[in-house]
Parts: structure tokens; sequence; C-alpha cells
């Protein structure tokens, strides 16, 4: 899943909901759902991607051949399942910090 979220020198905080600045779902490489125009939107909080089905197909298709061209070893089977599953479920698919 593809995220944004908005943050600045003095929000969100403890006094703010985090629901305010819930990450937007933008969806996938495969199933693009968020498009911006960057430069009369910069802070991109206007969605404009059910606007713009032509730019998403393009996007789409040249995303799909940039991915043929990605290195992607094997890096082998984890040791233990729960492992990966903590990962995921802590650090939503992020690597998490490493410890000793």
């Amino acid at each position: 899943m593809i995220e944004n979220t908005w943050t600045s020198a003095f929000y969100p905080n403890t006094t703010t909901s985090w629901c305010d600045t819930c990450p937007l779902d933008c969806g996938s490489i495969e199933n693009i759902k968020c498009l911006f125009n960057i430069l009369d939107d910069p802070t991109e909080h206007i969605n404009i991607v059910n606007d713009h089905a032509d730019i998403v197909k393009q996007m789409q298709t040249r995303f799909t051949e940039l991915t043929r061209t990605i290195f992607a070893p094997d890096r082998g089977t984890p040791a233990d399942a729960l492992a990966c599953k903590a990962g995921n479920d802590t650090w939503h698919d992020f690597v998490g910090p490493f410890t000793d």
C-alpha cells in the first residue's frame, strides 16, 4: 500500500487527534488511487485521480515496465514466521529497528 500523511512543526502533537492526519490510501502500483498536481498543490491535499484516467494508465504502464528491472535478490526464508508477522503488524512492511 502506498500512503501519505501531512505534518508540520506544530501539528500533529499530543493535543491533536491523529485521526485528522490519517494516511490517505493511495493504492498500489497496480491500482493507483492518488494523483496530485504538485505545482498547483505542493502539499498534495487535492486528489485528482478521478479526473485523469489517461495519466493514471500511463503511470501504471510505466511502473510495470520499471518493476521488470528492479534488483530483488532472494533474501532467504526467515527462521521464524512470527518474526515476519511481528514486522508486518508492527512496522507495516517496513524494516523495523535492528537490535543486538
